[in-house]
């Protein structure tokens, strides 16, 4: 992930949001929709807790993850650490 991170491509993506985000919410919502609807699939990896979680004193042996995503998007990947690395 780390080289992903830093691949030009991340590092423009990143640099063409800071952008939009200043730009005038209506203009920003009407891009963001524009470049939204022309992706795919969404993917995401998200840290999770390090240490194992117990619910009413039973240990949480897994979790379920969900990728926001837009109408049309019909592919969501999420990665979600548990537990460790």
């Amino acid at each position: 992930m780390g080289r992903v991170k830093t691949s030009p491509e991340a590092v423009a993506n990143r640099a063409l949001i800071r952008l939009v985000g200043r730009f005038p919410d209506w203009l920003e919502r009407w891009i963001i929709r524009l470049f939204g609807t022309k992706a795919t699939a969404v993917m995401t990896n998200v840290p999770g807790p390090e240490e194992a979680l117990y619910l009413a004193g039973a240990p949480v042996a897994r979790g379920l993850a969900w990728v926001p995503q837009i109408t049309g998007i019909g592919i969501g990947f999420c990665v979600l650490s548990y537990a460790g690395p």
